[in-house]
């Protein structure tokens, strides 16, 4: 995947990409469920139909988010990336929803009929698909300390998983001359709980940014990092991190000898600021509250 990263490819660009993609695979399953006569297919094809409206909302998402601060947003619009995470956590459990009560219904009334046998084709291009956009953008969610393109990269992810599972379904109702025809229903409900389980990990995360949930120990590591870095520093305490987009905003009571003028704990402390910022390019800001530190702290 290092084409992607190091082109000059925006990471918006790649979101179109991705809505396009989507768009095609969403077509490519709905075509091969309804023509295959596989449920667990069309089941998948709806999840992908979701997948197009939240990545719709990734891209408006991301768009938003990497707007410059301005008067009334100080700290910038990166909580837009949880916001847009939160609602595409909130479509992928209307989705399972609709494919739990669409496969159950064909259990209650079966037709027997098993999927064609092209269809396993179908899902194993689409497997692959799936798989190559997976990687794509774990590695741009890495880049970009990006929660969307994170959560996009575990979404793609468990579309490979699903899809998978509907691939067994399908094969279990074709090998048996149609003995085991529920085998198809049966992959589309669990492929469904799957989705529950995924959209459950991605509303937990948009929650836990937007309530500014303590959940960087990386953070915390650095600021000891910068802490042994900084002349004159004795210790820090009561360090808290935040995160607004794919950026980050610590702050800290650190601690300098009791007896140092102002100027003095004011110049440690922008010292302080300024190596952690240079361990961490996504640290937007530090602020910094200085105590005083006496024999025997």
């Amino acid at each position: 995947m290092n084409f992607w990263l190091q082109t000059k490819k925006s990471p918006k660009k790649i979101l179109l990409f991705n809505i396009l993609i989507n768009v095609f695979i969403g077509a490519f399953k709905w075509t091969g469920g309804i023509l295959g006569n596989s449920q667990a297919l069309l089941a998948d094809a709806l999840e992908t139909t979701s997948d197009v409206f939240s990545s719709i909302l990734l891209w408006i998402g991301y768009d938003k988010s990497i707007q410059p601060p301005d008067q009334n947003h100080p700290y910038g619009h990166g909580k837009l990336e949880a916001v847009s995470s939160l609602l595409i956590g909130m479509i992928l459990i209307f989705s399972a929803g609709l494919i739990i009560y669409e496969s159950t219904q064909s259990l209650l009334s079966p037709t027997k009929e098993v999927p064609k046998n092209y269809t396993v084709l179908i899902v194993i291009l689409v497997i692959s698909l799936k798989e190559i956009l997976y990687r794509i953008f774990s590695a741009l969610g890495t880049k970009y300390h990006s929660s969307l393109f994170i959560n996009e990269a575990k979404h793609h992810r468990t579309d490979v998983f699903t899809s998978l599972i509907t691939l067994v379904g399908i094969v279990i109702s074709i090998l048996p001359q149609g003995k085991h025809w529920y085998g198809d229903q049966l992959a589309a409900i669990i492929a469904s709980a799957i989705i529950f389980y995924n959209a459950y990990g991605i509303i937990r995360n948009g929650l836990a940014e937007l309530m500014d949930e303590q959940t960087f120990p990386e953070i915390q590591e650095q600021v000891k990092k910068a802490m042994k870095m900084t002349r004159d520093m004795d210790s820090y305490e009561k360090c808290y991190v935040r995160k607004s987009g794919n950026r980050y905003y610590v702050d800290i009571h650190i601690r300098v000898n009791g007896g140092f003028s102002v100027k003095k704990g004011h110049d440690i402390a922008h010292q302080f600021k300024d190596n952690l910022q240079k361990i961490n390019a996504f640290i937007e800001d530090v602020h910094i509250h200085v105590e005083p530190s006496y024999e025997g702290d």
